[in-house]
């Protein structure tokens, strides 16, 4: 009869080594945080399509966004549109910056215990 998994787990866990388990940790850190970057994403976009669609965002809907774009409109008095892209802009750039190193990391951890247990049960 088969072990629990919880059992399972635990000898897979102590059977990877120190580099495995600090890639395992990095890995279920990076990917909450690329999961927020994306829903910020998705939410930076909203001001950019309102102003690109000709319309504006009344002051009372989320202040703290109107108080933001009202401050990166000082910067760039010109175009308010670049005003509202500029945080898209940061946003994707984040994000793509966490999915590459998400990607990154878990190819790292799932090749590397592989090899690892492949070593260990090829003795």
């Amino acid at each position: 009869m088969a072990a629990p998994l919880g059992a399972e787990l635990k000898i897979l866990f102590r059977s990877m080594s120190r580099t495995r388990r600090r890639q395992l940790i990095l890995v279920s850190l990076l990917m909450p945080a690329t999961a927020i970057a994306e829903t910020a994403m998705v939410a930076a976009i909203v001001p950019f399509l309102t102003l690109l669609a000709g319309s504006h965002m009344p002051a009372g809907v989320v202040p703290q966004l109107t108080g933001m774009l009202d401050q990166l409109g000082r910067f760039l008095p010109a175009n308010p549109l670049i005003a509202a892209a500029l945080p898209f802009a940061i946003a994707v750039l984040a994000t793509a910056a966490l999915r590459l190193a998400l990607s990154w990391i878990s190819q790292q951890f799932s090749f590397g215990l592989g090899q690892e247990l492949d070593v260990e049960i090829q003795k």
